[in-house]
């Protein structure tokens, strides 16, 4: 009696030789006496990947071992695709330029509708990638690991879904086309864990089915640049534009050549500051950044903490007393605050975009929500703004109205309103959803706009929607338990590609 590994070998070779796989399949069910519908059962058992051609590249991948090296830059190539050949030159002008060694991760993607005419006799992987190519594990530093030898179908559209616990607490990259990075919540005292997808260093080649389309619309040229330092690492997305060339910090990367452009940043977006619970280091490390990419915008999320007059905060008697203690109960003080941090960003060069923040709204919401009578330390300061809302001077919120009456040239955003700046839109904070629902990075994925958002304090990025994280200390009392918050900006470049910038020890990078 036949077997089933060998009833899945024939189905194989029948979708192959048969000019249909209804064809295929009719054979096959009158041969064995079957029904055709088992016939395809047996086809799902195979995932008609790519077989492997046991030559001596694939040998030397699956053993391939990195070069130590201060410097990595990890990509991944489709089989039976050919290079990017613009962007694979640029990357190799780069390493060279820096030092650093390249792997390429070998995926596997079968495409009956390919355009390229792939012959047999070929190498599954383009030649370009020979000496850099990988089928291995590598173990970067001992809390970071590129999982060359785990293959992701190209067409998923959440790779990183069910890595969270893989490598226990190890921060991994995997080979993928797709841009996505998220942060895993850890206990105190240990390192986060970080789950970093590549981009590619292939040409677009898919199915002509929807989840083929769907996946050669999020095609990225890019790859994940690894900085060690010591006992630390930083990580980042490096992406391109179509013609191969690319941007990574200041540094820019064209037809092979590469230069210093003190001119590519567009936008400096602030994690969450929160002034008043600001880390005072990450808000100098952000300050020297600014100095040193000389953005055309700074972007500032929840500027004002509400930490006086929060209705979180409003039925802890406890918690409101040491407020009092502390001198931080008193709104008038907390405005003080806020104007001395924003004094130094209003003598900068560049502009200032505030976009409508949850905190913000801290401020409003107090005033309709709560009796003066019972916060008598602040009860002149809640009639002046309550006089502001009756009076209708202040249809943006509370916030923005000083704002605006402190500083007239920042610019402060509704929720409601847009603002593009090299393609991305920088008035969406991320608490607010669609149809007034909470906001959720899932939720905006799935949206038409590429969006830079804040809020969750927690980097992250999935395709056009990218997030950064705090400038605030990363225990501030109510965010118990493991953590997945990080100090994370974001900066976009004039290509319209944009970048997170992960600190570690308020240090994000070793290359300025």
């Amino acid at each position: 009696m036949i077997s089933l590994e060998d009833k899945i070998k024939e189905v194989r070779k029948a979708y192959k030789d048969f000019p249909t796989r209804l064809k295929a399949q009719k054979h096959l069910a009158e041969k064995h006496n079957v029904t055709e519908r088992t016939v395809r059962n047996w086809a799902k058992m195979s995932t008609f990947e790519e077989e492997e051609k046991e030559d001596e590249s694939i040998a030397i991948a699956r053993a391939k071992e990195l070069k130590s090296s201060k410097y990595y830059l990890v990509s991944w190539a489709q089989s039976k695709t050919p290079v990017h050949e613009g962007f694979f030159e640029n990357m190799k002008a780069y390493a060279d330029h820096i030092g650093a060694e390249i792997a390429v991760i070998a995926g596997r993607y079968k495409n009956p509708t390919s355009l390229f005419n792939w012959r047999d006799s070929d190498p599954v992987w383009d030649r370009a990638f020979s000496p850099y190519l990988t089928l291995n594990r590598h173990n970067l530093h001992e809390k970071l690991s590129v999982l060359a030898d785990v293959k992701v179908r190209p067409t998923a559209s959440t790779p990183m879904t069910g890595f969270e616990g893989f490598e226990s607490e190890v921060s991994i990259i995997l080979g993928h086309p797709r841009v996505q990075m998220k942060v895993v919540p850890t206990l105190e005292g240990y390192r986060k864990k970080e789950i970093f997808t590549t981009g590619a260093c292939t040409q677009m080649d898919y199915t002509d089915s929807k989840a083929g389309k769907v996946g050669e619309f999020h095609h990225t040229l890019g790859f994940v640049i690894v900085e060690l330092d010591g006992d630390e690492f930083y990580m980042r997305h490096v992406t391109a534009t179509d013609d191969g060339s690319f941007i990574d910090l200041n540094n820019s990367v064209s037809n092979g050549f590469v230069k210093k452009d003190e001119d590519s940043i567009s936008v400096y977006a602030c994690g969450d500051k929160h002034f008043g619970e600001t880390d005072p280091d990450m808000e100098e490390a952000g300050r020297i950044n600014m100095r040193v990419f000389k953005p055309d915008y700074v972007r500032l999320d929840d500027v004002f903490n509400g930490h006086s007059i929060s209705h979180h905060e409003s039925k802890n008697a406890i918690q409101k007393y040491k407020r009092f203690l502390a001198g931080e109960s008193i709104l008038s003080t907390e405005f003080d605050i806020l104007r001395d941090n924003l004094d130094w960003y209003n003598q900068q060069p560049f502009k200032v975009i505030i976009p409508r923040c949850n905190h913000d709204i801290f401020l409003d919401t107090y005033i309709v929500d709560q009796d003066w009578k019972k916060d008598i330390p602040n009860a002149l300061e809640y009639m002046k703004c309550t006089a502001l809302l009756l009076e209708g001077k202040a249809p943006k919120g509370l916030i923005p109205y000083f704002i605006d009456k402190w500083y007239p040239n920042m610019i402060t955003l509704l929720n409601d309103e847009s603002f593009r700046v090299s393609q991305w839109e920088q008035a969406v904070h991320g608490h607010r959803g669609a149809n007034g629902s909470r906001g959720s990075v899932i939720q905006f994925k799935r949206l038409s706009t590429k969006m830079v958002t804040m809020h969750t304090h927690s980097p992250s990025r999935y395709d056009g929607v990218v997030t950064g994280g705090t400038n605030t200390y990363l225990r501030v009392g109510y965010n118990e338990g493991p953590s997945s918050w990080m100090h994370c900006d974001v900066i976009i470049h004039k290509n319209g590609k944009a970048q997170q910038l992960i600190f570690h020890n308020y240090k994000f990078t070793t290359l300025l």
